[in-house]
């Protein structure tokens, strides 16, 4: 149950959540080391940790012992993003939704692979699939404020399409504006790796030209 939350909040997660997690987590191991969803869990705690790497590890881990695991393959693209590794990321966010087509985590999917896009600066692609996750995660500001970077960084954001993501935007999300979003990724990300520094840069530079 303790982990189960802390999976559900993890972004938002206090100290003594995390030390609950943790402690839960080697009880799991200790008792069956072999179930796939501990080493997710894992690679959770590990990852609002800091330690990217380590993700990443538990993550493949999972994978180890349950290759099917749509949401461990997504999530150990986001940790390639993290560590600088956007071009190696589309292939498992791809194999996730192959895995798992209708699966509920779907709209997340399509935002880590749209995340990779960007930190690319392949923004057609970002487009696509950040435009997808909007679609299915509506109420999720991430994708939307990623949307709006890439189609200025393009060069579309005069576009209908553009001006109309943009001005929901506004509407939707008065609270998440330029100035709070480099405060909330300088909270959860104080020391990044420099290819995801680069691509958070950008994506500040897209949302300025927009006007975010």
């Amino acid at each position: 149950m303790l982990v189960r939350d802390f999976m559900r909040n993890w972004n938002h997660a206090a100290g003594e959540q995390i030390a609950s997690a943790e402690d839960a987590l080697r009880k799991a191991f200790a008792t069956a080391p072999w179930i796939a969803t501990a080493y997710l869990a894992d690679g959770y705690i590990r990852r609002v940790k800091g330690d990217h790497q380590g993700a990443l590890e538990a993550f493949s881990r999972a994978l180890d012992l349950n290759p099917n695991l749509a949401l461990a393959w997504a999530r150990k693209a986001d940790q390639l993003v993290f560590l600088g590794r956007a071009e190696e990321a589309p292939a498992p966010v791809k194999k996730a939704i192959t895995i798992s087509p209708r699966d509920p985590a779907l709209g997340l999917f399509y935002f880590i692979i749209g995340r990779a896009y960007f930190a690319m600066g392949d923004y057609d692609n970002a487009i696509d699939w950040l435009r997808k996750s909007v679609q299915l995660q509506p109420a999720v500001w991430r994708s939307r404020a990623y949307l709006i970077s890439a189609y200025a960084l393009k060069g579309r954001i005069e576009q209908q399409e553009a001006q109309a993501a943009l001005s929901e935007y506004r509407e939707k999300f008065k609270n998440w504006r330029l100035q709070n979003i480099q405060d909330w990724f300088a909270k959860i990300e104080p020391n990044p790796h420099p290819g995801f520094a680069t691509s958070l840069q950008q994506l500040y530079k897209g949302l300025q030209t927009a006007g975010v």
